[in-house]
C-alpha cells in the first residue's frame, strides 16, 4: 500500500512530466506577405505551433489541403496560431493580395544548417 509519502512523490513527477512536455513545444513564425510565405518551408516537431502573422495588405485566409483545416480571415498585423501534430498535413496555401494562390509547406526534418 503506498504512504501518503509516495502518494505525494508520484503526484509531483506525474506534475514535473507534464510541465516539461509543454515546455517543449515551440513556436514558429511565417510571415504573411504580397507573394508568399516566409520562411516557405517551417521546420517543426509534432507539438509545435506554427503562428502566421500578416504582414501583407489585406487580409488571408490560410488553409490545408482539401479543407482540411483554414483560419478564419487574419487581418492585417493579425495572427493565426496553428498546432502542429503527426496528422497535420504537410501543405498550406492562400490567396495573396492579386488574388494569386501561394502556398508554403511543413517539415519534420531538421532544418538545413545556415551557411
Amino acid at each position: 500500500m503506498l504512504t501518503t509519502k509516495s502518494k505525494g512523490a508520484i503526484a509531483l513527477a506525474a506534475a514535473i512530466g507534464m510541465m516539461t512536455g509543454a515546455a517543449q513545444a515551440a513556436n514558429h513564425t511565417v510571415m504573411i506577405v504580397d507573394g508568399g510565405y516566409f520562411p516557405e518551408i517551417v521546420y517543426v516537431a509534432p507539438g509545435d505551433n506554427i503562428v502566421f502573422e500578416n504582414w501583407s495588405e489585406a487580409e488571408h485566409v490560410v488553409s490545408g489541403p482539401l479543407g482540411s483545416w483554414a483560419s478564419d480571415p487574419i487581418a492585417i498585423s493579425g495572427q493565426f496560431m496553428l498546432s502542429v501534430d503527426e496528422t497535420t498535413p504537410m501543405t498550406y496555401s492562400g490567396l495573396d493580395i492579386a488574388g494569386i494562390e501561394i502556398s508554403g509547406a511543413i517539415s519534420f526534418d531538421a532544418p538545413p544548417l545556415a551557411d
